[in-house]
């Protein structure tokens, strides 16, 4: 069988969790995905969806956000938006920007609300005597 629906790393907890009974917490990015895999009659449930998929590259200011057909990819803090539908150009080699400011302003919108500023990470002090390299 085969699905259209669109799920990513965050989703793994909390199928796991549905599909063993376990509870899970609320307030997390991922969705069960268990309809999608079982159907919807096994899990007594229909199959949500994401709103949309945002990611953020470590160490750069690279971010993205996925939203039905739409990728929109900042690839640096001070470049221009690319636009791209997966749908038609899944290798991401046409970049529909300016053919599509509409999308892109919505997509914008996105890609700065979703973010948010990592909290600064706090070393802490070696023990007594111990090097480090």
């Amino acid at each position: 069988a085969t699905s259209e629906h669109i799920g990513y790393f965050a989703d793994i907890l909390p199928t796991i969790a549905q599909l063993a009974g376990a509870p899970f917490p609320e307030k997390i990015d991922g969705i069960s995905i268990a309809p999608a895999l079982l159907g919807s009659v096994r899990t007594g449930r229909t199959q949500p969806a994401h709103e949309y998929l945002y990611w953020e590259h470590d160490g750069s200011a690279m971010r993205a956000v996925r939203m039905g057909r739409w990728k929109a990819v900042r690839p640096a803090a001070d470049a221009p938006v690319e636009l791209y539908n997966l749908d038609a150009d899944v290798g991401e080699q046409n970049n529909l920007a300016a053919e599509r400011p509409d999308v892109v302003s919505k997509l914008e919108g996105i890609l700065s609300s979703a973010h948010s500023p990592a909290p600064p990470q706090i070393e802490p002090d070696p023990p007594a005597g111990a090097q480090y390299q």
